[in-house]
């Protein structure tokens, strides 16, 4: 397999990226695929979810927008249903 690795690695097509480049990518996926913070810190190695949530936090900022908008959408409605009675 290392062979193979080093073949994929030279692909002129691949952006350079490091360990922690691959790591915070699968946290990434794992995160918007809908996998539990503790499952994905096992696959990591960690004995503690909170140091993967620590060490990643830049990446759940996307999940903090996209539950502010979640919360707007749910204020909007109820504005919306207050104002048509």
């Amino acid at each position: 397999m290392p062979g193979r690795m080093q073949s994929v690695l030279k692909n002129p097509h691949l952006v350079a990226a490091g360990p922690h480049d691959l790591r915070q990518s699968y946290v990434s996926l794992q995160r918007q695929a809908g996998t539990r913070m503790e499952v994905i810190s096992a696959n990591l190695g960690r004995a503690n979810s909170n140091i993967t949530r620590a060490v990643y936090l830049d990446v759940f900022a996307e999940d903090r927008q996209e539950s502010a908008a979640a919360m707007d959408a749910i204020l909007a409605r109820g504005r919306a249903e207050r104002a048509s009675f």
